[in-house]
């Protein structure tokens, strides 16, 4: 075997190691511990500092749920023409009208109810009135409910936006 520092100073260092390991280990007396400082136990009373109360705030009082109204209904389309910065107010008729391009033309008049006109190039457009109720005059014709039950949606619709 060729001699080498590497290996005998990885030997010596191995051997040192070993012995700082055992005599770390082993005490020849066991160490107390003892408290460092005695605590007293807190017997004072707490104390209100003077001008302090507890103040209750008052409960609103707890409003009724308004049902809105249903989308696509004559009450929502109402509410929505009443409010919105789109719909025109003519105060000679008193009466909002709403007109969208292409697609339809609504007037409602207070007292006398929602009109819908399908507008269309031509007056073959689907013209649907309803009363204050909500009740679509001349109601019973399958396809004319559904057109204006689907104008009535399309309006409801774009008064939302």
């Amino acid at each position: 075997m060729k001699f080498n520092r590497f290996n005998f100073f990885s030997g010596v260092i191995s051997v040192s190691m070993l012995g700082l390991l055992s005599a770390c280990a082993t005490t020849s007396e066991p160490v107390k511990t003892e408290p460092v400082a005695a605590v007293t136990p807190d017997n004072s009373q707490p104390s209100t500092p003077i001008g302090a109360f507890v103040v209750e705030a008052p409960t609103p009082p707890i409003a009724k749920p308004v049902a809105l109204p249903e989308r696509g209904s004559v009450a929502s389309v109402v509410k929505k023409m009443e409010s919105s910065p789109y719909t025109l107010y003519w105060k000679e008729n008193d009466s909002y009208s709403y007109y969208v391009g292409g697609l339809l033309d609504a007037e409602y008049k207070p007292g006398a109810g929602l009109t819908i006109q399908e507008a269309k190039g031509d007056d073959s457009g689907v013209t649907c009135k309803f009363d204050e109720n909500g009740t679509l005059s001349g109601a019973g014709d399958p396809k004319s409910d559904q057109a204006c039950s689907k104008l009535m949606f399309t309006l409801d619709d774009e008064l939302s936006d």
